[in-house]
């Protein structure tokens, strides 16, 4: 009887102290509240972003993985863009970060190189 208690005392702390699986932290993950192009060239009411420098924009995009859109981020002459989920504060811990991505002629820039955990062949650990 004894046993049978401990083991499901032990079940419950193990359960207890185990982070929350599959919850979503950022809103709008899947880009799903698009809008009219604002003044700095964002497109979805969740995510904001900054353009540096060189030819680019942010568009909405039909292509999406689940839902209906997804965030294409165009990149012409030297472009240097970012985007990120709006008012997004993480308290310190351990995060998983699954990001579904998609690109057409990539390349480097002149004078750029691979962080050096990475090899020539540009695969990371």
């Amino acid at each position: 009887m004894q046993l049978h208690f401990f083991r499901a005392v032990l079940i419950f702390f193990f359960f207890l102290s185990c982070p929350t699986f599959a919850q979503n932290l950022i809103p709008d993950p899947s880009f799903e509240e698009p809008r009219e192009k604002d003044r700095w060239g964002l497109v979805f009411t969740k995510w904001s972003g900054w353009i540096y420098e060189g030819a680019c924009e942010f568009r909405v995009s039909d292509l999406a993985h689940t839902g209906k859109h997804s965030l294409l981020i165009v990149g012409g002459s030297n472009p240097k863009i970012r985007a990120r989920p709006n008012k997004l504060t993480l308290e310190p811990g351990r995060y998983r970060v699954t990001a579904y991505l998609r690109g057409l002629d990539i390349g480097t820039a002149s004078g750029t190189r691979p962080p050096s955990s990475c090899s020539r062949t540009n695969t990371c650990p």
